[in-house]
């Protein structure tokens, strides 16, 4: 999914293979002179500056300027539909997050209304949480040949409500509704289905539709009754079910690693220990 108009030797990583449930990410290097102009329809931008040089920038975000040296770790956050150009003055490299803004909203219905709330442009500043999210999505695309899309999208959710929370256009607190209540068997139905299906490469979203719940009132639900993540659930069952295996002594430990879900012999052996 190319949005951005770069130069073909600009994009170095792309998640555009993965099917992450609302989210796209992309890393970038670009040459001193190339600047950047653009409007998105239907996604949210975050950009995670990562050029450890010292480099001078300028910045036009809705009718707005800002001139500042690129700081290493800073996040500027781009909605929807508003106009961005930006001219620096040397090589830089950055990470790009697309949040689907639908997606954004829909995260957000357990507790607004989302026609009531707007995510806000920000110019660069320090936020820890997104730059450390933003790199865990980069280090799952690089690190692994068989992506975890549920670990993925668990990261996306969690970012999404870092948004809602600190970029939105109206506070949480006001217009909440209370949360719609779910029978438990209906969690527990999602559980057995981690169960049953553990070396499978599991979404968010199959195991919120299991449940009958959105994304994110699945998750928070998840947690609290289970007392970790899906992702955390699914990789203990994987763990369970290669003991398992192992006790019977028939398979290599290489061909258990495939067979419960893990990349590999060196995937296992890390989330064994």
């Amino acid at each position: 999914m190319a949005i951005l108009p770069t130069s073909e030797t600009s994009l170095l990583l792309s998640s555009q293979d993965i099917d992450w449930q609302g989210i796209r990410l992309e890393y970038h290097h670009k040459p001193q002179g190339e600047d950047s102009s653009l409007a998105l329809k239907q996604w949210h931008l975050l950009c995670i500056e990562t050029t450890q040089r010292s480099c001078g920038a300028r910045k036009w975000m809705d009718h707005q300027f800002q001139k500042r040296p690129i700081i290493h770790g800073d996040v500027f956050l781009l909605p929807e539909q508003v106009q961005f150009r930006e001219c620096f003055e040397g090589a830089i490299d950055y990470i790009l997050l697309y949040l689907k803004a639908d997606w954004v909203a829909s995260v957000a219905q357990d507790v607004i209304d989302p026609a009531r709330i707007e995510i806000l442009p920000h110019f660069p500043q320090p936020d820890p949480f997104i730059y450390q999210t933003g790199l865990l999505l980069k280090s799952a695309i690089e690190t692994q040949s068989r992506l975890n899309q549920l670990y993925g999208e668990s990261l996306a959710l969690a970012l999404a409500a870092h948004l809602l929370q600190h970029y939105a256009g109206e506070k949480t607190s006001q217009k909440l509704l209370q949360p719609l209540v779910q029978p438990a068997s209906k969690l527990s139905e999602a559980i057995e289905y981690i169960r049953s299906h553990c070396d499978q490469n599991l979404s968010l979203s199959e195991l919120a539709n299991q449940a009958q719940m959105s994304l994110h009132y699945f998750a928070r639900s998840f947690k609290q009754t289970v007392g970790i993540s899906p992702h955390q659930y699914l990789i203990r069952c994987r763990i369970e079910r290669a003991k398992a295996l192992l006790r019977q002594n028939e398979l290599s430990i290489g061909e258990i690693a495939q067979c419960t879900g893990f990349t590999d012999q060196s995937h296992l052996s890390r989330h064994f220990k």
